[in-house]
This record gives structure tokens, C-alpha cells and sequence, in this order.
């Protein structure tokens, strides 16, 4: 019996500061292709906003949790148990985490659908920070997606994945014990190690599967910023309107961006569309994953409060840049 998405829910903070309040504050904005971000509050991280996502979603029968993240906020902690008591699903559940890149999303989907048993929930959350004058930083956003998988109810099923990875370079990083990303610099190589693994990853599949792009009504691809899954998608041979790309008005969500574009497809998908969804992590990795809507989409929540825009000194002091 095939393996899918039931259900999912989606959270995004209130507070968003535009593009215009770095230009008007530094004189420039770095991350291209954005027009204004989600800024997180101070109360909030990738646990409050994981929970947030779930909130509203039937969560009966579910026997295992999967959290994804880049940035928990503890090193090293059971995070999975906190968000179990959270969501009251019971301490007899089947608990992991995923992290160390912005693959780990795509990771925690994969590992949470194969021999699942009952249901399962997948948390993936973002909230990358870097220096303020970093392009990394200009860009980051903050946002959560759940989704409820399972054998049965399904509405969108899994039909097929790949994966691709290979030692390269990490020109996208966190040291150990730092709590914002380094970027190199090395604009033009870490884009072609994108393109490139992420061509494998999508290649394979779509050999192992015996489809090619015209078979996808949508295309969720990686990039962190504004245009650069348009131009992947390109390369790969998809029609530019087929992209989906959530980063414009919310910024880069680290491993949640993807599954923003994701549930942004889903909503428009209709029985019998394909949706390709590929993530990517530096360092360097790619998982493509071809997911086939088999009915009308399933119950969804969207937790997206009253959007209230900030100046750059209140982002500073609410980012503790400052």
C-alpha cells in the first residue's frame, strides 16, 4: 500500500520587515529575488513554530514523530519529547530528529515513510540567521510545515524517490557551537554544485520512474532566494510557471522553504497532477522525491497571524542583532 501526505499545516510568524528597510538602513539588500521576509519573535524557534504548524490537525493514530531542523534550540536534548508533550502525543512514539543541512526535511519524510507503522508526523522548521551584513541573513526567514503521512486516507502518495550525495566544499555552514550560517562567498561554485546534484537527484528519478518534466503539473526546487529555482527549474527542463518558490515574500526558511513550496502546490494541484519536490543541503546532497495527487487535498491548517511589518531597528533588537 502506498505511502502519503493526509494532511499538513503550515505556520508563519506575524512580524516581516521589507527589503526596503535594508536599503534604507544599509544602503543595499543582499538575497535577491525578495521583497519582504518573516522575522520571528522573541519567544519563538523552531520547536514553537513546529508545534504551531500542527496545531489543528488530527493527530490520532499517529505512532511516530520526525523533527527536521537546522537550528534547534538546544545542542543536544531529546527535542522530539518536548514536542510530543506539546502536541499530546504520549512518550510510547518512535522519535527522530534530522539536521546538519537543509536536506534534512526530505530526509525526515523519507525515513518517516518507510516501515511506518500507523501513522506518521513530519515537522520540518527554519529560521537560519547569519551576520547582518551577510547575504545569508538578509534573506532568512522563519516558518514550519507538518504534514500527517500514513497508508491510508491519503490524498497525495509518494510514487517514487532518489537520492544523490558527494563530499564537496560546505560554502554554506554553522560551525560547531556558533549560532549563525557562514557563507564563502563562492557564489558561482556553490550554485554549480547545486545544479549539479541536484540534476542527479532528479534525473534518476525521473529514469527510475520513466517520467521526464512534462509529466509534472508543479515544481518544487531549492535555492534561498527569489530566482534561483526558476533558473534550476530551467535547466532541468520545467516551464517557469510549473516552479514554486515561496522565498519571494517570506524569505529563505532553511529546510522548510521547499515544503512551503509544497503545500503551495498542493493547494492548487488537482486528482491526477504530479508535483516533483527536490531539496538540497551543502556540503553536498540532493533528495528528489515525485508525489502523485490522487483526490481533492486533505484537511489543511494555516496558522499565519495578522502580518505586522517592523523598521530595522526593532528587527535588530527582536533578531538580537543589536
Amino acid at each position: 500500500m502506498a505511502v502519503g501526505i493526509i494532511a499538513y499545516g503550515t505556520y508563519v510568524p506575524r512580524y516581516r520587515i521589507r527589503a526596503s528597510e535594508y536599503v534604507k538602513a544599509l544602503g543595499s539588500f543582499a538575497a535577491r529575488g525578495i521583497s519582504e521576509k518573516t522575522v520571528p519573535d522573541f519567544d519563538e524557534d523552531t520547536i514553537t513554530m513546529a508545534r504551531e504548524a500542527a496545531r489543528g490537525l488530527d493527530l490520532s493514530g499517529v505512532l511516530s514523530l520526525a523533527l527536521a531542523t537546522t537550528v534547534p534550540p538546544y545542542d543536544q536534548k531529546v527535542l522530539a519529547g518536548t514536542l510530543a508533550e506539546m502536541l499530546g502525543l504520549g512518550p510510547r512514539i518512535f522519535a527522530t530528529e534530522h539536521t546538519s543541512s537543509d536536506r534534512c526535511g526530505t530526509e525526515a519524510l523519507l525515513a518517516s515513510s518507510r516501515g511506518l507503522d500507523g501513522r506518521g508526523l513530519v515537522l520540518v522548521a527554519g529560521a537560519p540567521r547569519g551576520g547582518v551584513r551577510e547575504e545569508t541573513e538578509h534573506g532568512a526567514g522563519a516558518g514550519a510545515v507538518a504534514l500527517v503521512i500514513g497508508e491510508e486516507d491519503v490524498f497525495c502518495e509518494i510514487e517514487g524517490w532518489s537520492a544523490y550525495v558527494e563530499e564537496a566544499l560546505g560554502v554554506d555552514f554553522r560551525p560547531a557551537g556558533a549560532d549563525r550560517r557562514h557563507d564563502l562567498g563562492l557564489g558561482t561554485y556553490s550554485r554549480e554544485l547545486m545544479f549539479h546534484c541536484v540534476r542527479q537527484a532528479v534525473s534518476d528519478l525521473m529514469t527510475k520512474l520513466g517520467t521526464e518534466p512534462g509529466h509534472y503539473a508543479f515544481a518544487v526546487l531549492p535555492g534561498g532566494d527569489g530566482r534561483t529555482p526558476a533558473a534550476l527549474g530551467k535547466g532541468l527542463g520545467f516551464e517557469a510557471e510549473r516552479v514554486r518558490n515561496p522565498v519571494a515574500t517570506l524569505g529563505d526558511l532553511g529546510p522548510a522553504t521547499v515544503f512551503f513550496g509544497l503545500a503551495e502546490a498542493l493547494a492548487q494541484a488537482r486528482p491526477g497532477d504530479r508535483i516533483l519536490l527536490a531539496s538540497y543541503g551543502a556540503g553536498s546532497g540532493s533528495d528528489a522525491i515525485s508525489l502523485k495527487v490522487r483526490s481533492e487535498r486533505g484537511p489543511v491548517t494555516s496558522a499565519v497571524e495578522d502580518v505586522e511589518y517592523l523598521d530595522f531597528l526593532s528587527y535588530l533588537k527582536m533578531r538580537r542583532l543589536l
